[in-house]
């Protein structure tokens, strides 16, 4: 008789998270084989149970031994878990009016921010590593609304990068959370997070709803500008803010964020265009120089953008019009100037698919390789901005056509500084390191 249900495919083909699950099923079923294997967590569960005893407050130094404890594990996943543990028994118990309550607010920040540390390094090394309990334990721990729990918002967004099972885990209790909030405060902050998971999975018809939904286009441009998808928030400017103080918001992070000229340009539009007190746009319009706005003037006229539906979907998306006109210039033949509406419009954020045709067809039809080699560059961010494995494929794929173009074009030097720019803005995404290694290596940047 075998232990339990023998898998359906050999056990060396079976992904680390099902081997961990048959696994558990074993000692589930036979706990005597647990006498077996040795407990690395053993003293860790000590700690915790002396740190959390029934009726009181934790102690710091409990608090700190725990922490050391759950330190001491040597495999990263125990680890992960023993300091998950820690911050959620700590969130549950956590007294704000208790005379331990200021020193347990300071280690309970430090415990979240390793949770995030170790999450982001589990999550880096193997993705399968991480399962819906962890995320559904850190995601009720960060819901309590602890301000020293915040970076577990961290922690669970970056750990479910690049995994569709586990965002959606996220995103289902963020946005039933956001659906039960009593107000528009207490929706928004489950809201951003289930938000932020939307947008890095590159779920973006889904990230616009909760926008117009929730109200979040702060945190939505925000979004937009780390990404470097600054034309994007010009262009749905109307779609994304409404009062004057969260234009000036915006347009002070776009100015701190080294982008000036469109951070000026924002602000005159929410002059222009949004309500409210219009003190906030001229304190920062004080604070950012003069310079030349990089975007034309009519793209910021939201006279020419459709507005949110009733239900908070977008009636037409700002990018169709792009499109429009890149369909209108192919039927008429007219490739180079597809290829550049295409650029102009950020499109192959959104559609890179579309824009890696276009590119091979427009390569037929004579195009400029370096217009070619922008366009396939912008297809592989859009690519990489869905973070999977699937998508890091496609990205190298197109990579390699932009390689062969800048080489044609005599731009080597171009081609292996984009490389190294891709290599250090995305340094901590593993799996797309190991898909770009073949060209890191060719370039001698490995």
């Amino acid at each position: 008789m075998s232990l339990v249900d023998h898998p359906s495919q050999p056990m060396s083909h079976l992904s680390t998270r099902d081997l961990r699950r048959f696994a558990a099923e074993a000692l589930k079923r036979h706990p005597d084989l647990r006498e077996l294997v040795p407990d690395p967590d053993a003293r860790f569960n000590q700690a915790l149970v002396q740190a959390f005893q029934p009726g009181g407050a934790p102690q710091a130094g409990d608090l700190r031994e725990a922490m050391s404890r759950a330190l001491d594990t040597h495999d990263d996943l125990q680890r992960l878990w023993a300091l998950t543990d820690l911050a959620a028994a700590l969130a549950a118990g956590f007294d704000p009016n208790s005379g331990a309550a200021e020193a347990s607010a300071e280690i309970g920040a430090e415990i979240s921010s390793l949770v995030h540390e170790n999450a982001h390094a589990v999550a880096d090394h193997d993705v399968d590593l991480l399962d819906p309990r962890w995320v559904e334990v850190t995601y009720l721990a960060w819901a309590r609304g602890w301000p020293w729990a915040e970076e577990l918002s961290d922690a669970l967004a970056h750990g479910v990068e690049g995994d569709p099972e586990l965002t959606e885990v996220v995103v289902r209790l963020a946005e039933a959370d956001a659906g039960r909030a009593a107000d528009p405060e207490g929706a928004a902050r489950p809201a951003t997070l289930a938000l932020r998971c939307r947008v890095a999975a590159g779920q973006l018809d889904e990230a616009r709803a909760l926008v117009g939904r929730y109200a979040l286009g702060v945190a939505y441009s925000a979004m937009l500008a780390s990404a470097g998808r600054v034309p994007e928030i010009l262009v749905q400017h109307t779609m994304l803010l409404d009062e004057r103080h969260e234009y000036a918001t915006v347009a002070m992070g776009l100015a701190l964020a080294g982008y000036p000229a469109e951070a000026r340009a924002l602000a005159e539009a929410g002059r222009a265009w949004g309500t409210g007190d219009t003190d906030p746009i001229e304190e920062v319009l004080a604070q950012i120089p003069e310079v030349s706005p990089a975007v034309p003037p009519e793209a910021l006229d939201p006279t020419q953008l459709p507005a949110w539906g009733a239900a908070g979907e977008p009636a037409v998306h700002p990018l169709d019009g792009f499109l429009d006109d890149a369909y209108s210039a192919l039927e008429d033949g007219r490739w180079a100037e597809a290829v550049q509406v295409l650029l102009d419009g950020q499109v192959g954020f959104v559609e890179p698919h579309f824009c890696a045709w276009v590119a091979e067809q427009a390569e037929q039809a004579g195009v400029s390789p370096r217009d070619l080699a922008a366009l396939l560059e912008a297809a592989a961010e859009g690519e990489i901005f869905r973070a999977n494995r699937k998508s890091y494929a496609k990205a190298v794929r197109h990579l390699e056509q932009v390689r062969r173009l800048l080489v044609s074009a005599g731009d080597g030097e171009k081609w292996r500084a984009l490389l190294a720019d891709l290599r250090q803005e995305h340094a901590r995404k593993t799996a797309l390191l190991e898909a770009l290694d073949p060209l890191l290596q060719e370039a001698g940047l490995s």
